[in-house]
């Protein structure tokens, strides 16, 4: 499981989605989180591997430096579901998202002995006061709460992956990535509601 104290993070720009909420489709947003710092039991926890942190660094004249300062931030194959974020607002608003995806995780150990810690949350936003005040928060800094997310891909694959279906047949994929986010308007059609996004549904015969 991945866990992460309350501790302060900077947003970066919101992307918007669409996801099937069984016969509904409803908003998601990838939200880019950076700027986290993880101590060397944190980082064990996390890949999994009570020596993770020792092969991370290397100790000369009682500094510790990173065995990998040459190379770009580490990647995780792992992404993980069914998390409980807790995301405070710049405002001073708390919003707790329930069933959010983390995936795109790094780490980028500093010299020191810290490393950190960057990741892209999937969260379902439910009314237009949240809509509004992530849409508001991007690229700033705010609160994130992690607590209980299960790893969904373990090396690459999925824990429990299904038999891949023939072309054309299946469901539609999960979601359509759009455009990134800049304002609320991007999300409805003047007076006709919430935009169609995503690709059209296709006619029933």
């Amino acid at each position: 499981m991945l866990n992460i104290r309350e501790t302060f993070a900077q947003m970066g720009k919101i992307s918007n989605n669409l996801e099937k909420h069984g016969e509904d489709d409803v908003t998601a947003f990838d939200i880019p989180v950076s700027g986290i710092t993880l101590t060397g039991e944190e980082v064990n926890a996390l890949i999994e591997d009570p020596y993770g942190d020792r092969w991370l660094f290397n100790t000369v004249k009682d500094l510790r430096e990173p065995n990998v300062a040459k190379f770009k931030p580490l990647e995780m194959l792992d992404s993980f579901e069914d998390a409980t974020i807790v995301l405070t607002v710049p405002r001073g608003a708390s919003y707790t998202f329930a069933g959010a995806k983390i995936k795109s995780i790094t780490l980028d150990p500093q010299r020191g002995g810290e490393t950190l810690v960057s990741f892209s949350v999937r969260v379902r936003p439910e009314n237009d006061d949240q809509i509004v005040d992530l849409i508001d928060s991007q690229n700033r800094e705010v609160k994130i709460d992690i607590a209980d997310a299960k790893v969904m891909m373990k090396g690459g694959r999925k824990q429990q992956e299904l038999p891949l279906a023939r072309a054309g047949e299946g469901e539609e994929p999960e979601s359509t990535p759009d455009e990134p986010l800049t304002h609320p308007s991007q999300l409805f059609d003047g007076d006709k509601g919430p935009k169609k996004r995503g690709r059209p549904a296709k006619n029933a015969h």
